[in-house]
């Protein structure tokens, strides 16, 4: 009889822990739904949806080992929600076609270089192998860009275009080909790179992203600022495009779902690796995520996107391998 009890006692206990777990999921859930990244609380939510939801398959198991239909219904549909979210990224994609007629190949090595980056010859040998043609960097200082100088890139690439920035915001562009058309636009202080990318033949357009980080009420307006800017300038666009760099946003913010709603599409998603992640790079305690992405328009084919180590810095980088018509 006491064995019932204390069975009965810790079967309830269970139900109210299921539903303090399940009703905060279920209100994200419900908002990520009617109001997605309407606020700073709601933006770190759904960055982490890989993980936020999972607890809801337990609480929906014991939900339904204990008869508690209601809670095993709440739980299920939160969960049923997080699949339907994530599954679009472990969708496996075709083969990536190759044939080269008419394309040319075009190596993009993209990286947040970290200001203050303890490791920064590392990183810089990890560039100069990777051969690419263009190279995207993030948190340029004065200081990286003299060692830039000195590890030998400025021979290797010699187009170059910068914003240079003792604070985490300056950003370069550095190419084996002319760089014309040179764009640096700007949201409140902020600045960020646009250009075109003159290669044998085909042009490609080249936006080096990097707004700020939602991590303040006043960084979140920036942020959407940046974003809704850079959302009017891809949709301008009509000829062969690139966005790449650190977004400060995962495959689940509004702002990605809207910058791939149009004409431009991940190449992660593109080839099968949206479960990929590049940040905080083992630099921070929390659960690894996608900040940094590579968006493409439809005259382009992805052929591969990886992530490198990144030495010292809290961001791998994307190098992505493509392939542009030539007219």
């Amino acid at each position: 009889m006491n064995e019932n009890k204390r069975n009965h006692r810790l079967g309830g206990k269970m139900l109210v822990l299921g539903w303090l777990i399940t009703l905060p999921l279920a209100g994200f859930a419900a908002a990520r739904w009617t109001a997605h990244d309407a606020m700073l609380l709601l933006i770190w939510a759904n960055s982490f949806t890989l993980y936020l939801y999972l607890p809801a398959y337990l609480v929906a198991g014991i939900g339904l080992w204990r008869r508690c239909w209601a809670i095993a219904a709440v739980a299920g549909l939160v969960a049923a929600c997080h699949l339907y979210w994530v599954l679009p990224d472990v969708v496996s994609s075709p083969a990536a076609d190759t044939a080269a007629e008419n394309m040319l190949n075009v190596r993009v090595f993209s990286a947040n270089l970290r200001g203050g980056n303890p490791q920064s010859e590392r990183l810089i040998e990890e560039i100069l192998a990777a051969e690419a043609d263009i190279l995207v960097l993030q948190e340029v200082t004065p200081s990286w860009w003299k060692k830039l100088e000195s590890g030998g890139l400025f021979e290797r690439f010699p187009y170059r275009l910068k914003k240079l920035r003792r604070d985490a915001f300056g950003s370069a562009i550095l190419s084996r080909r002319p760089l014309d058309a040179a764009d640096f636009w700007q949201v409140n202080g902020v600045t960020m790179i646009r250009c075109t990318v003159v290669l044998d033949g085909p042009r490609l357009r080249l936006y080096n992203v990097h707004p700020l980080p939602p991590a303040s009420v006043g960084y979140a307006q920036t942020w959407n600022q940046q974003h809704e800017q850079l959302a009017e300038m891809l949709a301008a666009e009509t000829g062969p495009t690139l966005a790449i760099g650190d977004f400060n946003a995962t495959q689940h913010s509004a702002w990605l779902k809207r910058h791939t709603a149009g004409r431009m599409r991940s190449a992660h998603v593109d080839r099968g690796r949206g479960m990929a992640v590049s940040w905080p790079n083992l630099k921070i305690p929390l659960p690894p995520i996608r900040i940094d992405h590579a968006l493409l328009s439809p005259e382009i084919r992805c052929v591969e996107v990886r992530e490198g180590a990144g030495a010292g810095s809290d961001h791998k980088p994307l190098i992505v391998d493509l392939l542009v018509p030539r007219k």
